[in-house]
C-alpha cells in the first residue's frame, strides 16, 4: 500500500513557477510598433537620412491607430533614432545611433549614485592602459598624425578651462576609439564627459591649474605619442598607467563640492 501511494504521489505534475500577482506585462501596441521599426534599422533595411513613409501609409502597414503611431514615433525620437521636423514637409528621417547619446545616460547613472572624480579617473586607470597598448602594437601613421593633432588642439587652448577640457577629454576618447573597442568606446566617452564636466565645473570658482603646469602635464602625453608611433607597445602601457595614477591626485583637488551633482547643469544642457 505504502508503495502504491508513493507511486501516485510521483505522478502528480509538478507545480509550475507561481505567476507574480502583477501578472505579466504586455507591451503597449507603441512599442510593439517602435521596436518593429527599430530591429529595422538595425538590420540595416533602413539607413539613415532613410524618409519613413507618410502617417497615413504608416498606420495602415502596422494597423495601428493615429495617437499610436505617434506615440512610437516619439519613442525613437527619444532614442536618438529618428529626426523629426514638425510643421514641414520633410517628416521623420532616420538617424545613426549616437555614441553621445549612450554616453549621457550612462552619465545619469554616475550622476544619481554621486560617483567621485577618484572612481572615474580609478576606471581609466584599468582601462587605457591596455587600450594603448593595442594602439601601440598596429598604430599607422595616419593615427599617429591624429594623435599629435589632439597635442596641438590641447597646446592651443592652455588658457582656456573650458577648452583645455573638451580637447582633454576628446584625446581621452582617441586613445580608446583608435584600439578598435566599440564597447569601451562608449565607456570612455561617457567618463571623459565626465571629466570634462569636473573641469567646467570648477572652472566656475577657481582656477584650475597654472599654464606652466598644464604645459608640464602635456610632456608624458607627447612622449606617449612618440612610443606607440615606435609601436613601443609594453613601454606605452607603462607610462600612460603611471601618467593617469599621477593625474588621479592631481584631479582630486579639484573635487566639486557638491560632488557628481554639481555637474548636472553641464551634463544635461
Amino acid at each position: 500500500m505504502d508503495t502504491l501511494a508513493a507511486a501516485k504521489k510521483s505522478s502528480k505534475p509538478k507545480s509550475v513557477a507561481s505567476i507574480p500577482k502583477d501578472g505579466v506585462r504586455i507591451p503597449k501596441t507603441a512599442e510593439v510598433v517602435a521596436n518593429q521599426i527599430r530591429q529595422r534599422i538595425v538590420r540595416g533595411e533602413l539607413k539613415e537620412g532613410d524618409a519613413l513613409p507618410q502617417e497615413t501609409e504608416l498606420t495602415l502597414q502596422f494597423k495601428s491607430s493615429r495617437p499610436t503611431l505617434r506615440e512610437a514615433l516619439r519613442i525613437l525620437e527619444s532614442d536618438g533614432l529618428l529626426d523629426i521636423s514638425r510643421g514641414t514637409r520633410r517628416g521623420a528621417l532616420i538617424k545613426r545611433p549616437d555614441i553621445k547619446i549612450a554616453a549621457r545616460h550612462a552619465s545619469l547613472v554616475l550622476q544619481v549614485d554621486n560617483v567621485s572624480l577618484d572612481d572615474v579617473y580609478s576606471t581609466l586607470s584599468v582601462i587605457e592602459p591596455a587600450a594603448v597598448r593595442i594602439v601601440a602594437e598596429r598604430a599607422t601613421k595616419a593615427q599617429v598624425a591624429l594623435l599629435r593633432n589632439h597635442i596641438k588642439e590641447m597646446h592651443a587652448c592652455l588658457d582656456d578651462d573650458r577648452a583645455y577640457g573638451a580637447a582633454l577629454a576628446a584625446f581621452h576618447r582617441a586613445l580608446v576609439d583608435l584600439a578598435g573597442l566599440r564597447s569601451l568606446t562608449v565607456l570612455v566617452d561617457m567618463l571623459a564627459k565626465v571629466i570634462e564636466g569636473y573641469i567646467l565645473t570648477v572652472q566656475k570658482s577657481s582656477t584650475i591649474d597654472s599654464h606652466p603646469a598644464k604645459v608640464k602635464a602635456m610632456k608624458p602625453k607627447e612622449k606617449l605619442i612618440t612610443l606607440i608611433e615606435a609601436h613601443s607597445a609594453q613601454e606605452a602601457e607603462k607610462l600612460w598607467r603611471n601618467y593617469l595614477e599621477i593625474s588621479r591626485s592631481i584631479m582630486l583637488r579639484w573635487q566639486p563640492a557638491g560632488g557628481f551633482n554639481a555637474l548636472s547643469d553641464f551634463l544635461y544642457s
